[in-house]
């Protein structure tokens, strides 16, 4: 993960979250590890659904917009 996690796309967080996951599931998986490999996914988790609510509100604030220029 970046130290920069907003210049990161929803998009590349996914990805390395399906890497995360993927992780558990392939040869390489190691219990030593999987306490860190699973605070890794559930903070990725976590800025995705913060990303996505952020962009939920700038289209709901996008929708009103268009909805009162055509009222208008």
């Amino acid at each position: 993960m970046t130290k920069n996690n907003d210049a990161v796309s929803i998009q590349d967080k996914l990805a390395q979250l399906d890497a995360l996951v993927a992780w558990f599931n392939s040869d390489d998986f190691r219990l030593e590890e999987a306490s860190k490999k699973l605070q890794e996914a559930k903070a990725l988790a976590v800025t995705v659904e913060h990303d996505l609510e952020r962009v939920e509100n700038e289209v709901t604030i996008v929708k009103q917009s268009f909805a009162s220029e055509s009222s208008e």
